[in-house]
C-alpha cells in the first residue's frame, strides 16, 4: 500500500504500462512507461526518481530522433549531389 495524493489515503496500487507523450522542442515524443497507480482513482503513485527516469527516457528518445533526422538529411544531400553529378556527366556526352 502506498499513499495516494488524490485520495489522501493509503491505497492498494497496481502496475500500469502505457505510452506517454510529451512535446520536446516542438516535436512529439512518445515513450513507454511503467508505474504504480491507485486502484481506486487511477492516480499515479510514484516517486520523483521515477518521474526523472521517464523524462530522461523522453530526452534520450528526442536526441535519437535528432540524430536520425541528421542522418536522413545527409543521405538526401549526398544522393542529391550524386544525381547532380551524374546528370552533368550525361549532358556533356
Amino acid at each position: 500500500m502506498k499513499f495516494c495524493p488524490a485520495c489522501e489515503a493509503l491505497r492498494t496500487t497496481k502496475i500500469v504500462e502505457r505510452a506517454e507523450g510529451y512535446v520536446v522542442r516542438g516535436r512529439w515524443v512518445s515513450v513507454p512507461v511503467r508505474f504504480e497507480a491507485c486502484v481506486v482513482c487511477g492516480e499515479a503513485v510514484g516517486s520523483d526518481a521515477e518521474d526523472d527516469a521517464v523524462l530522461a527516457a523522453v530526452y534520450a528518445k528526442r536526441r535519437e530522433m535528432e540524430a536520425d533526422d541528421e542522418m536522413s538529411t545527409s543521405r538526401v544531400a549526398d544522393g542529391a549531389v550524386r544525381i547532380l553529378v551524374s546528370k552533368r556527366c550525361c549532358q556533356r556526352g
